[in-house]
Order: structure tokens, then sequence, then C-alpha cells
């Protein structure tokens, strides 16, 4: 299905997180111990909705919780968009709930990270306020993400920024110019990616280590082996795109990301570091570099990931909120085992994550492990 799959996701509008290959090299990686059940809704021939989906017995603490999430929704810091077109999302939801919670027994389903923009997220809410004889739901903000508009030239993004940013842009991009060789290239060959992508690591490393971070690869198991996976994949059908600056023939920074349906969805950047290369701002001629070639693609948007950055929003992206809605079947003993999970969980993110892994590990001299795998999981 992978053809019709991905001209459904695109067609809607849908994010390159639910197309096929994202998801197959997702499961293949995050699926172990969960049960795949895959969801295509039709009005005759057409598609309207696919719902990738898997179930799982979490425990925490003393309890447990079968829940349902969907492919995509955990380990990998992205959307979770469902793509379900607009005018059947109300039926779509209906349908799905009801055959989790009737038919599969889940306890909660779990929707999220979704966007601010996702609009079908009206309908989900309707019809969690109108199947109480099924199930109720809770819907929380759980962060941001920004995204980038593109306008029509590169001239209109530059005057848009204040008259300081655009200063200082200029300056550095000349003081590099004329330091050094420089060279902008783009990668978009999977082989050609796989072998700069080691390079790509080291750089991404050295960045957030300065900073007394582990960064993305360091934070999030398996997260080296399931980028290498995406970067075959989705290559292979066109996808990929990587921007890449060198200085005197060594790489200074890049941007790493794919493009799907109009927009580039910038996955992460690395940049070199240290007293030389800082006062370049590297990191700010990456999102110009970003939207030099948006432009010149003819694309609309750059999605810039999830979390809040001072910098992309100076650069003129605009936040929007991530919310999650979780959805609690109406049977006593998932409503209280599920509040029971909620609290346990909440600890185990005050206590492990906020105070630990935050503020405390990056303190102590031991070598520091990825994020736990149970508060991964744990975050509904």
């Amino acid at each position: 299905m992978r053809e019709e799959w991905d001209e459904f996701v695109e067609a809607i509008g849908g994010d390159i997180y639910m197309t096929f290959d994202w998801c197959r090299v997702w499961w293949q990686h995050y699926g172990t111990n969960r049960e795949l059940q895959i969801f295509l809704f039709r009005e005759g021939q057409r598609l309207v909705a696919v719902l990738p989906v898997f179930l799982e017995r979490m425990w925490l603490g003393p309890v447990w919780l079968r829940v349902a999430k969907l492919v995509g929704a955990d380990f990998a810091l992205t959307l979770c968009n469902p793509p379900v077109h607009a005018d059947h999302a109300k039926a779509v939801f209906s349908s799905l709930l009801e055959t989790l919670i009737g038919q599969f027994k889940c306890d909660v389903v779990s929707f999220g990270p979704l966007s601010g923009e996702y609009q079908p997220i009206t309908a989900l809410r309707q019809v969690c306020c109108g199947r109480p004889d099924l199930f109720h739901g809770r819907e929380s903000l759980i962060g941001s993400h920004t995204v980038f508009a593109v306008p029509e030239t590169i001239d209109a993004y530059l005057s848009a920024l204040s008259k300081k940013s655009r200063g200082q842009l200029k300056r550095a991009m000349r003081r590099l110019e004329s330091d050094h060789h420089t060279c902008l290239s783009t990668i978009r060959d999977p082989a050609e990616a796989e072998r700069e992508f080691e390079r790509f690591q080291r750089l991404h490393a050295a960045q957030w280590q300065a900073q007394g971070k582990l960064g993305h690869f360091g934070d999030w198991p398996k997260s080296a082996e399931f980028n290498l996976d995406l970067i075959r994949a989705l290559g292979a059908g066109g996808r990929l795109l990587i921007l890449r600056l060198t200085a005197d023939g060594d790489p200074i920074a890049y941007q790493y990301g794919f493009v799907f349906a109009g927009r580039y969805y910038w996955r992460l950047p690395a940049r070199a570091v240290g007293s030389h290369w800082d006062e370049y701002g590297l990191g700010n001629m990456g999102i110009c570099h970003e939207m030099s070639f948006a432009i010149d693609a003819r694309l609309r948007v750059i999605e810039a990931g999830i979390g809040h950055y001072d910098y992309k929003l100076q650069w003129g992206g605009q936040e929007h909120p991530l919310r999650s809605v979780l959805v609690i079947a109406n049977r006593l003993g998932a409503r209280l085992r599920a509040s029971l999970f909620l609290r346990c969980a909440d600890l185990l993110h005050l206590m492990y994550y906020r105070l630990w892994f935050l503020r405390l590990a990056a303190k102590l001299p031991f070598r520091r492990r990825p994020l736990w795998t149970t508060w991964i999981k744990s975050r509904l």
C-alpha cells in the first residue's frame, strides 16, 4: 500500500511522520513487544483515513494499563497528527475508539503529540464529549513546536527580521567568506548521506557537549540507527535533504531533514563550536540557508521541530502549542488504574526527568545514559 498510503497523506496535507516508510522504519526500531494494528477507512474505494496503531501493556510501579498509541508517538520526538480526511474525522475517530476500547479492551487511547495546527482535533473533542457510554477524554498542553512560513523571496524573509539581526547576519557571512573558502552544498543521495552521517553525529554531539548536554543521539535510545535507516528509506524516495556548509574543505555546519508535500522537515542541526566558530553565528546562517533552499524549491513551510528555542523565534519562526488527548475507557477498573498510572507518571517525570536527568546527572562525574525507556513510554 506504500503508494496509495503516501498519496493520501500528501493529498490531505499530512506530515512525513505518517508516511509509509517513516512508520515502517519507526516500527522496525521501536515496535518490540508491541502489537501492530493498521486501521484503514474508505468511502467506497477512496481512502479517507490511515491510522497505524500499536497496543501495549505498560507497567509503572504497581499499576498497569493496556494502551493504544499511533505509530511514531514516542521515542522519535516528532509530531504525531493522525492522517484523517477532515470531512470524515468524526466518524473515523468514533469508530476507531469504539473498536480499540470495545473490541481490543484498551484502557486508554493516547493521541499526540498533536500540532496546534491540526484541524481534526475538533472532531476528536466532539467524539470524546459525545460518547459518555464508552469513554471520556483528557486534553493537555505538552509543549510547543516551531514553524517557519516561507516567503516568495529571500529579500522578503530578511526584511521581516529586525535590523539588528539582518546586520549581524550580513557581517558574519562576509567575515566567514573573507576568512575561509566556503561552500554550501546539498546532499540528497542516501549513500552519500550515510557516509557523511558519522561526521554529522560528531559535530552535533560536540555542539551539545559544549553546553553540558548529550545531544539528540545521546538522549534518545537507538536514535543513530533509527535515523540512518530513515536516511536510507526516505532517501531512496527522493525525500532526503541535508545542507552542508564547509570551510576550507571541512564541514562546519549541517541542517539535516526531509522534504514532503511542500514542507521541509528540519530534523536536526549540527555546527562547529569554539571561540573561533562561535563568532560567525553558524546556527543563524543555517536557518538562512534553509530558507534560501525552501524558496528556490517553492516550498511553503519549514517545520522546525519540537521544543522551545529562542533563536528560532528570533529568526522568524512561530511557535504553535503541542497537545495530547488521552481517551480513557468508561470502565471502573480502567478509570482507577488510569488515574493511578498518571499520578505515578507525573511523579516519575518530576523525580527522574526534571530533577535527575536535567539537573543532577549533568553535574556528576559519571557517564550519562540515554533517557529511560519507561519514562519515554509513560508520557501519555
